[in-house]
């Protein structure tokens, strides 16, 4: 089906989250509180922590040990710390949230109906940023959300847009009755399916995936409006071999 892999909405991960959430809030401020007492560079050691996780606690836990106990730290310090490493931690978790939504998302390839661009679990990065300032382009492989079902992403390539003609003869693609040369598809996952003709919407278009006898796309559910397009398929970063 080419569905790209999304997180389904889980108490116990939920939960999860949150004791995760809890323990780095807890563990910066302990960093930072314990550096400040031995007069070493807790402001710079908290923000290793923040942008790198817990695993910086591992050779702080070594370093401390060379250097004593030096001061004492008040109780307003310490509310003023703890306080600190929850505003934090609360930024960086909004600004990745930013990121993730606006600028470019890790995504997982669930499925072989983009075969052989795409394989199954393959982890790419989905560039959100590109549509800002041009619409998307034919022949692009995009992550969309399912028409049928908005809450679940999809990842499809774009054959035709709003105006477009477009017709299936015996599995060749025609747009505005010209047959579309497709080196992405190998002989092997083309089909012989006849389907059309029609014209796509305006800000609508037209998607396939390139195993063509093996996927669920515009043939079945329709044309995607422009606003369920997420953003452009990127860079590889891992293939399961």
């Amino acid at each position: 089906m080419g569905q790209m892999g999304q997180i389904t909405d889980n108490p116990l991960l939920l939960v999860l989250g949150l004791i995760v959430y809890a323990v780095n809030v807890l563990g910066l401020a302990w960093l930072m509180l314990d550096g400040r007492r031995r007069d070493r560079r807790w402001m710079v050691w908290g923000l290793f922590t923040v942008f790198l996780g817990l695993v910086v606690l591992l050779p702080w836990f070594v370093i401390r040990r060379r250097y004593p106990v030096v001061r004492d730290v008040p109780t307003s310090t310490l509310r003023g710390v703890a306080a600190l490493a929850f505003a934090l931690v609360v930024i960086v978790n909004l600004a990745g949230t930013a990121i993730r939504e606006f600028v470019f998302q890790v995504a997982r390839v669930d499925g072989s109906a983009m075969s052989p661009t795409l394989h199954d679990q393959d982890r790419l990065l989905v560039n959100k940023l590109v549509y800002l300032s041009h619409e998307p382009q034919i022949g692009e492989v995009v992550m969309m959300r399912y028409p049928s079902d908005p809450t679940r992403s999809f990842i499809k390539r774009i054959i035709a847009g709003g105006g477009d003609t477009v017709r299936i003869e015996n599995g060749q693609v025609y747009r505005n009755d010209q047959p579309l040369v497709e080196p992405f598809v190998a002989p092997d996952n083309a089909s012989r399916d006849d389907w059309g003709p029609e014209v796509v919407p305006q800000d609508h278009y037209f998607m396939l995936g390139d195993r063509r006898n093996n996927s669920s796309d515009s043939r079945h559910w329709g044309f995607v409006p422009r606003d369920h397009i997420l953003g452009r398929a990127g860079w590889v970063w891992y293939r399961r071999f």
